[in-house]
């Protein structure tokens, strides 16, 4: 389907989580789905982390955008996107 968008996601140990949005979802929805990742240890997601892009650190997601209206596609995820999960340590 040309309006989804395949949001392929990178843990620090290069573990991939791989999962298609549709473009004009919330970027949002890609932070609560790793979100719930994170209850899995496993998955070595840590309880404050950030989605990043590989070569950018211009766009950084993290809770705040729980109040933001920017779609998948206005951020430029679509068709697809690769993004890295940056933990923050706990006691920072």
């Amino acid at each position: 389907q040309e309006s989804l968008s395949r949001v392929c996601v990178k843990n620090s140990a290069g573990k991939k989580f791989q999962r298609n949005f549709h473009k004009d979802d919330s970027v949002y929805e890609i932070f609560k789905w790793i979100d719930s990742l994170a209850l899995d240890e496993n998955n070595l997601i840590s309880d404050k982390f950030s989605l990043r892009l590989p070569h950018s650190k211009s766009v950084e997601i993290d809770d705040s955008y729980a109040d933001e209206e920017i779609t998948i596609s206005e951020i430029g995820f679509y068709p697809n996107t690769l993004l890295l999960i940056n933990n923050f340590d706990e006691d920072s």
